[in-house]
């Protein structure tokens, strides 16, 4: 990895080809290329390529250098942009660094007509359903949506990609006014150059502001908080924060993180007790099941617990609808985020005073308890041997080898 960092070291400088018979924009660049693509519908008419900015900032932070457009910027992406940039260089000072951001022009003035529409973030998972189902029932269809292709599902995975937009599509007719699609292979780009921490994930947040910032015409981007605001703080660094997200906004609009209040717990509690058909939600991290529910997965046996925590029964949307003693077995402690929702899940099973129904409570409560005091006290715990002594080598030389 340090081959590839040190091998450029000047500017990261981006073109824009837009090609409108194929609804596709290509921002290259010598460091390499970030893809759009818009499947069901025709590009939007671009007054600026904030989008650009936004798509390319976490590699800039990476390697440490100035990041210049060849084409229009405003000058609210230019300072929104910068001042993310310095947020994160300050909280992973060894993984980013602040960037200077510079175009060919610097629109000044805002949008002619001030947008009104709101556009919200969808995925199928829990937190999405939850956010959008509950603004739905109490402001009605105020929002489109768009999901992006090419994060949970692979880029070029269109069967799979399809299967999720079939099984969600009721659900977005009901909810949204307009459903949009962006196709990005940002996340290959972001691979290559390491720009994730280990043991967390940043970027997603990048690639998805990015995607929707090339719809010029929204207010507000909405996107569900993935954990409670005290969460938050247990989990960092992760990039869809309360914190940094209130920071990002582009010419039109700004990223609005919603219900940072509630935990997943009571969101899936919200859920279990709404007329929703919860056939629509996709959760799962078995990319072999997706976008069904394998029921076997971390992910999946979380949610299960969830749902026992706070409801007669488990809705039947898992291929293995099992939730028996030892069920937590396939989810590592030594996460923070696992850690955080068995936290919630706990917390959950107390408040409905379930304690002598749910499997394995007083066991799991232990467990958790032991794992969170190890942490507290081991800065290597559940770091891989490999990742232990790079961490020790960088603390003795200064260095960060990759």
């Amino acid at each position: 990895m340090c081959d590839v960092i040190q091998k450029f070291k000047k500017m990261l400088k981006i073109q824009c080809q837009i090609n409108t018979a194929e609804n596709q924009i290509i921002a290259s660049s010598e460091y390499g290329n970030i893809h759009y693509i818009l499947p069901f519908e025709s590009l939007p008419q671009l007054e600026t390529y904030d989008f650009i900015v936004w798509g390319f900032l976490p590699i800039a932070m990476r390697l440490g250098i100035p990041l210049h457009v060849d084409g229009p910027i405003s000058i609210q992406t230019l300072h929104s942009a910068r001042e993310v940039s310095t947020v994160w260089a300050a909280w992973l000072p060894d993984l980013y660094q602040p960037v200077m951001l510079s175009a060919a022009s610097i629109i000044q003035t805002p949008p002619a007509n001030q947008p009104t529409q709101n556009l919200s973030f969808f995925s199928g998972g829990i937190d999405s359903t939850y956010s959008t189902y509950k603004a739905f029932l109490e402001n009605g269809q105020d929002s489109d949506c768009l999901t992006v292709h090419g994060m949970d599902y692979k880029f070029d995975d269109h069967e799979k990609f399809q299967a999720l937009m079939d099984q969600t599509h009721s659900f977005r007719s009901q909810v949204f006014k307009q459903s949009r699609v962006v196709k990005t292979d940002a996340y290959a780009l972001y691979s290559k150059y390491g720009c994730n921490p280990k043991g967390s994930h940043v970027t997603h947040i990048f690639s998805l502001f990015s995607c929707a910032s090339i719809f010029e015409h929204y207010q507000q981007y909405r996107i569900s908080a993935d954990y409670r605001l005290d969460q938050q703080l247990f989990v960092h660094p992760y990039g869809s924060n309360t914190a940094s997200n209130r920071l990002m906004k582009n010419r039109s609009g700004v990223l609005i993180t919603l219900d940072d209040d509630v935990t997943r717990s009571q969101k899936t509690a919200f859920l279990s007790q709404s007329n929703l058909d919860l056939q629509t939600l996709s959760i799962c991290v078995d990319y072999r099941a997706r976008p069904k529910n394998c029921g076997q997965c971390s992910k999946c046996m979380r949610t299960k617990a969830m749902f026992y925590a706070t409801s007669p029964e488990i809705p039947d949307i898992f291929l293995d609808q099992r939730f028996e003693k030892k069920w937590d077995q396939s989810i590592p402690l030594s996460s923070k985020i696992n850690r955080a929702f068995l936290i919630d899940i706990l917390s959950a099973v107390e408040k409905s005073s379930q304690q002598q129904q749910f499997p394995d409570y007083a066991t799991l409560k232990v467990k958790v308890e032991a794992a969170s005091k190890r942490a507290a006290i081991n800065p290597f715990y559940g770091m891989k041997i490999k990742d232990v002594l790079r961490t020790i080598i960088k603390i003795i030389f200064g260095s960060n080898p990759r």
